[in-house]
């Protein structure tokens, strides 16, 4: 699978990036200052067959033309290019890696949209594209739970105190349940819990999971060895978020990690788990979940 495309940048400085790049081409006429606009107002994803829930965040667009980059875009965006005619463009759906803004990835599973388009200078072309999954990846053999079947894969480890529960209508994100752990500073103080199976995850293959959640708390999604639990790998503490977001987590860096201090780095399988604590400046704390998926 190609590797992510991951950069730090500011809407404000587009413009440079789309005007350095055309002003060498051919098409570009140091006459005519007038640019073409590409409007993208929005990026869906279109999930079929066993790939799962279709929702997505997608929050920047990586537009390319020609073969070229011309840069990333926070969305909805009105791109000025100084060029007209019929061009190819490729626009690949980007992510807040880690959830985080300051890092803007372009998301490794999604095929980007590919068309060709006529740009007119002075004026839009507005486009609504959607982006589909790689062909190639293979979701029959991953982790995968919308917890709308009866039970969950999610399954509490032997020290956990909380444990996970199916929720419903008007609590859920998408279909008739969604998994629910609840924590108090009494009995249900603390919850660990993993995939039930264990992965082949080599650091050569970026990796990534992918979720909806909200919650009133903080809480840890990392990994472990299927054989050795003790040995875990802490990743990425998610913030609460008391409305339902889409967070997309890169795991490659901690799967590099786990190879380094694992005695068969090759052979390993790893399980992804997520942990909390109830926090001692709250009675009760919440974590929803849904449209769990590991790609790789």
């Amino acid at each position: 699978m190609k590797q992510s495309l991951a950069a730090s940048f500011c809407k404000l400085l587009f413009g440079g990036i789309i005007f350095g790049f055309l002003s060498g081409c051919s098409v570009f006429d140091p006459s005519e200052e007038i640019p073409s606009y590409l409007r993208i107002t929005s990026i869906s994803l279109n999930a079929t067959g066993n790939q799962g829930s279709s929702t997505s965040d997608i929050t920047d667009a990586w537009i390319f033309m020609d073969g070229k980059l011309l840069g990333a875009f926070e969305l909805p965006c009105n791109v000025p290019i100084l060029a007209e005619g019929t061009h190819v463009f490729v626009i690949r759906g980007g992510v807040k890696m880690n959830g985080l803004s300051s890092t803007r990835a372009i998301y490794p599973s999604w095929k980007g949209w590919e068309g060709s388009l006529i740009l007119t200078r002075g004026q839009q072309t507005i486009i609504s594209p959607s982006v589909t999954y790689f062909s190639g990846i293979d979701f029959a053999n991953t982790w995968m739970l919308d917890f709308d079947l009866q039970g969950t894969s999610l399954v509490p480890e032997a020290s956990s105190s909380g444990t996970v529960v199916l929720d419903t209508i008007p609590n859920s994100f998408e279909g008739p349940y969604s998994g629910l752990i609840k924590l108090n500073n009494t009995d249900t103080t603390f919850f660990i819990g993993a995939n039930s199976v264990g992965y082949l995850m080599p650091p050569t293959i970026d990796t990534w999971i992918e979720f909806n959640y909200k919650s009133n708390c903080a809480f840890t999604v990392g990994i472990e060895e299927t054989l050795n639990t003790s040995h875990r790998i802490p990743w990425l503490e998610v913030e609460p978020n008391s409305n339902w977001r889409k967070i997309y987590v890169r795991l490659t860096d901690a799967l590099t990690q786990a190879a380094n201090d694992g005695v068969n780095p090759s052979g390993t399988p790893y399980k992804i788990y997520i942990a909390a604590q109830n926090p001692s400046t709250q009675s009760q704390s919440y974590i929803y979940l849904d449209n769990i998926k590991l790609l790789k």
